[in-house]
């Protein structure tokens, strides 16, 4: 509980966040995303992304993040979380991410990839057997950035 104070009131405490967009997914039957993340952001910014990872059954989980913002630009994917969890479990994760002084306008969009297992889920390969993979994504705050330079060059024909 003093956990999930503290992320709260740094949450509140930082300026980036005017207005959070929230989102809530179930991955199938066993486990459910929140994620909630700053609905506005500027280059410079350090943009906290809040998820809160609960089990609905007793397994092995991996969360991974990516986070891609202006045009094509992708973080390195982060593991975020790599446990086993009991039914009702819940993971409160903090991610925060630095948008560069140079990016380019348009949206931030958050990429997770849900891996999971158990005796009872799982994939089969030949007599290889894996986690269960999914992934969400998100569309975090539009960022005004730059706009790139038009590449259009004007050809003058004369016959």
């Amino acid at each position: 509980m003093r956990r999930l104070t503290l992320l709260i009131i740094l949450m509140l405490a930082t300026p980036v966040l005017a207005q959070m967009l929230i989102y809530k997914e179930p991955i199938g039957d066993v486990a459910v995303v929140e994620l909630s993340v700053p609905e506005t952001a500027k280059p410079g910014d350090t943009v906290p992304i809040l998820i809160v990872f609960t089990s609905r059954r007793d397994m092995d989980f991996i969360l991974e993040i990516c986070v891609g913002y202006g045009w094509g630009r992708w973080t390195n994917w982060t593991i975020l979380l790599n446990a086993h969890l009991k039914p009702l479990e819940k993971k409160i994760i903090l991610h925060t991410v630095t948008i560069p002084e140079d990016v380019e306008t348009g949206p931030m969009i958050i990429w997770l990839a849900i891996q999971y297992t158990n005796e009872e889920c799982y994939c089969v390969e030949g007599d290889q057997t894996y986690y269960v993979y999914t992934d969400r994504i998100f569309t975090g705050p539009y960022i005004q950035g730059t706009q790139p330079r038009s590449e259009t060059h004007f050809i003058q024909y004369s016959p």
